[in-house]
């Protein structure tokens, strides 16, 4: 982009101004502006934006034990199911492992709609982080959460966000292996009930139960994912841009 006009740049007067801030109006270089949105704003304007943002460890502390719980209590769903009897079948020894089955699912349950309800609020926030410290995503917020909803979509576009998120291949790695695991989880989980539903044999349920061990793994990789991410992607008014930490310009 070429000179505004012969002007210099507020935080660095020795080089020519590119731009000016969108919001304040300060002239700025290349290094100094950065997209926010569809806002080309300076350092002091994203620190503002930051000041305003939640923390994303918090709702990370939030997310993860529902998370992990959700992973253990699918694995105790799968092996309270081993030997269940067939529907209509009249087994009085069956019913303490029917009941503690029953109970353990409506409990899975609640705990999995509060665990997706809390990480896609640490997701939502994690890429309102990103584009404040300048990360050139082509989503929203809102779009990046409604993708995890969208069939097939659900298995490429939340990972493609989070690893234009990344900015350490130690992040970058945790996504994919999260991708894999989850991807591989569910294929694994579906083959085993179809094979339970038409054959009625403990083939099914065996599946089913390395399903949910994949879960686990993908629990574990989920953790990774958020740790890492939050750590490099939090914004506070220190890190919000290049130039954050630049001396101010003096004011004659």
């Amino acid at each position: 982009m070429s000179s505004e006009n012969g002007s210099l740049c507020a935080t660095h007067p020795e080089r020519a101004a590119t731009g000016v801030c969108e919001r304040c109006g300060v002239f700025g270089c290349g290094e100094c502006l950065t997209l926010l949105g569809e806002l080309r704003l300076c350092a002091a304007c994203r620190a503002r934006e930051a000041v305003g943002l939640p923390s994303l460890a918090g709702r990370a502390r939030l997310a993860m034990p529902f998370v992990w719980a959700t992973a253990g209590l699918g694995l105790v769903v799968s092996l309270l199911s081993f030997g269940v009897p067939a529907e209509g079948s009249e087994d009085p020894g069956a019913v303490p492992q029917v009941v503690a089955l029953g109970c353990s699912g409506i409990l899975y349950l609640g705990v999995f709609i509060t665990g997706v309800v809390l990480f896609c609020r640490w997701f939502h926030l994690l890429v309102r982080h990103a584009k404040a410290g300048g990360a050139p995503l082509d989503t929203t917020p809102a779009a990046a959460v409604g993708s995890f909803f969208i069939p097939f979509v659900n298995l490429v576009r939340p990972y493609a966000i989070a690893k234009q998120i990344s900015t350490t291949s130690t992040a970058a790695s945790a996504v994919g292996q999260w991708q894999a695991l989850w991807i591989g989880a569910n294929i694994v989980t579906n083959v085993g009930a179809r094979l339970e539903g038409k054959t009625g044999s403990s083939a099914g349920e065996l599946i089913g139960l390395f399903g949910s061990l994949l879960f686990l793994g993908a629990a574990w990789a989920c953790q990774r994912v958020v740790a890492e991410l939050t750590k490099t992607t939090e914004l506070t008014p220190e890190s919000s841009g290049p130039s954050a930490s630049a001396p101010a310009p003096s004011v004659p």
